[in-house]
């Protein structure tokens, strides 16, 4: 009976631990500039441009746009994931709160433009959903994902008032971006490829056979483990192991602990960015979760 009992104790701490293994809390990309890309659509060179072009704003206007490429926000909305990433990097001036997020989730297949709570009047959530719809997700719907990424970026400058003199457009810059024909010789190209964590494959987009293969490891974990517990189980039952009390039977060692993954949406729990990241030189700017999303 006290066998029984170990077994069932153990295959239902077992059924908790798998799902709270899968519901991990994302991994937020360290700030690097004004532009990081995990995915490999920009590439570092480019990446560093935009950097560059988008400093000279901040001197000029101490607006800070900053962009973030990733494969995917690992289960949370995009809206959660592109709050807390800008209150945790502190994106605009802290006084001003006036910073600007974009995010794309290419493997996700999903944009948010993020805005900091001083940006209401100058970028209202609707006309940053006009710059995410009409002009960032029709070319990513293209796969014309480095164009999208900088044309939009120069919507966002242009709406909030900043001038573009010649030569520092952003989407001029875009034919200097890693192409998919590049993706053969692009180590960051062929490693998003070949994740299998749920990236878009780019050269057969639509095709969702490995979407499933990120939870196989857990579960191959889970039944490994759940397998010794059992053989040690039987083994102690077998070697009087389990002992009773002087008062009944006493239960040992199989107290089950569930621990939900907390959501942290800054709308309503307050992520802050007072001093940013460790490593950011952002101003400490916030948001409330102001801004757009949209898919393609």
């Amino acid at each position: 009976m006290r066998t029984r009992f170990a077994v069932v104790a153990v295959m239902s701490a077992l059924v908790v631990a798998l799902p709270s293994a899968a519901l991990a809390d994302p991994v937020y990309p360290d700030p690097v500039g004004r532009c990081v890309d995990e995915v490999g659509v920009l590439g570092d060179e480019l990446c560093s441009e935009v950097t560059t072009i988008l400093r000279a704003d901040e001197k000029a206007t101490t607006d800070e746009i900053a962009v973030a490429v990733i494969d995917s926000t690992d289960g949370v909305s995009i809206e959660e994931y592109s709050t807390h990433l800008f209150n945790e990097w502190g994106v605009g001036d802290a006084a001003k709160d006036n910073g600007v997020l974009l995010v794309v989730a290419v493997g996700d297949r999903q944009a948010r433009l993020e805005t900091g709570d001083g940006m209401v009047k100058r970028l209202p959530d609707k006309a940053a959903g006009t710059i995410v719809h009409d002009v960032i997700v029709p070319k990513m719907a293209a796969e014309e994902y480095a164009d999208g990424i900088l044309t939009g970026l120069d919507a966002i400058r242009r709406k909030i008032g900043h001038k573009i003199p010649a030569g520092a457009a952003l989407a001029g810059l875009a034919t200097e971006a890693p192409t998919l024909e590049d993706t053969d010789t692009d180590t960051d190209a062929d490693t998003y490829i070949d994740s299998g964590t749920g990236g878009i494959d780019l050269a057969n987009e639509g095709t969702e056979e490995d979407s499933g293969w990120t939870v196989w490891p857990i579960v191959l974990l889970v039944v490994g483990v759940g397998v010794v517990l059992v053989a040690w189980v039987r083994r102690m039952s077998g070697h009087g192991g389990w002992t009773s009390g002087s008062s009944g039977t006493h239960h040992h060692g199989f107290t089950s602990h569930h621990h939900s993954s907390t959501s942290h949406d800054s709308g309503s729990s307050g992520w802050t960015g007072s001093s940013g990241s460790s490593g950011s030189d952002f101003g400490g700017g916030s948001s409330s979760g102001g801004g757009s999303s949209g898919s393609w």
